[in-house]
């Protein structure tokens, strides 16, 4: 039995031997939590910039191939004479996926309501891809995190762009 005056009375409830290793431990996982937490977020804004873009190019793409445009249906994403239809827009999206973009993964669908910026009818003697007409390009992509978020897993991002047929 140990007495009151004993210099190692309290040793063992005193003892700070590796408390710097736990804290070390606990601030490291917080701190990487937090970096991580900033690169997923940084991606997230990065494929809703890509996703915005995809459908302004789709749109562009979509404008310059009217149907007065050689008319001569596209062979590949990379013909430079054809008239675009949906498929022939998706594909043009997604052979030009920006890196960290999985391409099978874009969903693009395109609309022409035959109607013109002033959703009056538009000259539609060629159809409804006409130069003059509306073209619609919808582009989504789902973004899934990395990191176990709560509550929402995953998050669906979608762009719209209209644009008038020039050709």
């Amino acid at each position: 039995m140990r007495r009151a005056n004993d210099p190692c009375a309290g040793c063992i409830a005193r003892d700070e031997t590796g408390s710097a290793l736990l804290e070390m431990a606990l601030c490291a996982s917080l701190v990487l939590l937090v970096i991580f937490g900033i690169m997923e977020c940084s991606l997230a804004v990065y494929t809703e910039h890509y996703v915005e873009s995809a459908a302004a190019s789709g749109a562009r793409y979509a404008t310059v191939r009217g149907s007065t445009y050689r008319e001569t249906a596209c062979a590949s994403p990379s013909a430079s004479y054809c008239e675009a239809g949906t498929s022939d827009i998706q594909n043009y999206i997604r052979a030009n996926a920006a890196p960290g973009i999985i391409a099978s993964d874009i969903s693009v669908t395109a609309l022409w309501p035959g109607t013109t910026g002033g959703a009056s009818a538009c000259d539609s003697m060629q159809g409804n891809d006409s130069p003059g007409c509306l073209v619609t390009v919808t582009v989504t992509y789902p973004f899934t995190f990395m990191l176990p978020v709560p509550l929402n897993q995953s998050i669906t991002f979608s762009a719209v762009r209209s644009t008038v047929i020039s050709q």
